[in-house]
């Protein structure tokens, strides 16, 4: 298990003051723009200036015009909208679709965001924490991070949840990564369950800023990683735990356009040190987490595709030991594939992958005869 990646300092960072949600009133938005995400962000920030303001429009235009879907949470179907253009046509959203509308259309205007996904307290009622319940927004604004809940401000007044004090929003929200509490002393788990938010000063202040920094510098892809590993780290549930198995899954799958440039331009040293990569990942996952049908076939193809760049290598293999060791390599992994592959409830993909693993096999086994 990977360390979390935190940065420990003597000293205490200075947060940013709270902003006001009262900006001023936005132009009126032209239909033509009014179903695009770029454009429509671009519009409500039109001749403004100030990034609070623009943040602030964006924010304000969401909680207004974009209504909670109350039936799609009731029949617990927490992602109708497949993007966030769905969410501009049907105008109804849950969390996650009102806290990537903010990310995007703030993107579009030029300002850093970031969808946090998270658990949610309400009332005195302590909440189950076993898997993330709710999402909202940090923005980054004249160089500082603030908070943001544009689904909460949908539902009541708008300021309350619009770049409010850190110390004032963990008292409802807790970030999955405990980096975007934005507090030095971060709340834990435990406290956020029992309700005792309060930051215990008695250790050395933890500078998120700079955490954030470096997160910000990853890939996409690492991106995911880090915070699935940050949140079972943080709070190692069973659910916490299979999302990092299929985030090392995704990480894997990610360098699937690099094996196949790789491939076609026939660097096939290269392509085998970035398949063993891939490889490594997934047997990480299944440590982790069950894998589904899709992505035991697409493990079990990477491992078939491995054997068969080691088949590339036996004609110039200088002696019996080594080709035999070669072949020992080769049946290892088309026997981890047939395993994956026979473990599969329906084949995925038309491509019969079990079968040309099974000759395969026969073909290593048969090699010396």
């Amino acid at each position: 298990m990977k360390k979390l990646l935190a940065v420990l300092f003597l000293f205490t960072f200075l947060h940013a003051a709270p902003l006001s949600a009262q900006c001023p009133i936005y132009a009126k938005i032209p239909d033509s723009v009014i179903y695009d995400v770029e454009k429509l962000g671009l519009a409500l920030t039109q001749n403004v200036e100030k990034e609070n303001d623009k943040a602030c429009h964006i924010f304000q235009w969401i909680r207004t015009n974009i209504k909670y879907d109350s039936e799609a949470y009731r029949r617990n179907k927490k992602r109708i909208n497949a993007t966030t253009a769905d969410v501009l046509k049907r105008r109804e959203a849950v969390c996650l679709g009102y806290s990537q509308l903010f990310a995007e259309m703030c993107q579009a205007a030029g300002l850093n965001a970031m969808v946090i996904d998270g658990y949610s307290k309400q009332g005195a009622i302590p909440p189950d924490m076993e898997e993330g319940d709710h999402a909202w927004n940090a923005v980054q604004i004249d160089g500082q991070w603030y908070l943001a809940d544009v689904t909460w401000a949908a539902d009541s007044r708008g300021e309350t949840y619009f770049c409010s004090p850190p110390e004032d929003f963990i008292k409802e929200h807790l970030p999955a990564d405990p980096m975007w509490q934005l507090l030095d002393h971060p709340v834990s788990a435990d406290q956020f369950r029992q309700g005792t938010v309060t930051p215990q000063k008695t250790y050395p202040a933890f500078s998120f800023s700079d955490s954030i920094k470096v997160f910000l510098e990853l890939s996409p892809a690492n991106q995911k990683i880090k915070s699935a590993e940050n949140a079972y780290i943080f709070n190692p549930t069973g659910s916490n735990r299979e999302l990092l198995g299929h985030a090392y899954v995704d990480f894997a799958l990610s360098m699937t356009p690099e094996a196949e440039r790789l491939q076609s331009s026939g660097s096939m040293d290269s392509l085998t040190l970035l398949q063993l990569e891939m490889i490594r990942f997934f047997r990480l996952a299944h440590q982790y987490t069950a894998l589904l049908d899709w992505q035991r076939d697409n493990f079990a193809n990477i491992l078939i595709n491995q054997a068969v760049s080691y088949a590339a290598q036996l004609p110039n293999a200088p002696s019996f030991p080594e080709a035999k060791e070669i072949l020992d390599q080769m049946k290892n992994l088309l026997l981890e594939a047939k395993n994956l592959l026979e473990q599969e409830k329906i084949e995925h993909f038309p491509s019969h992958t079990l079968e040309i693993c099974e000759e395969y096999l026969k073909w290593v086994e048969t090699y010396w005869d």
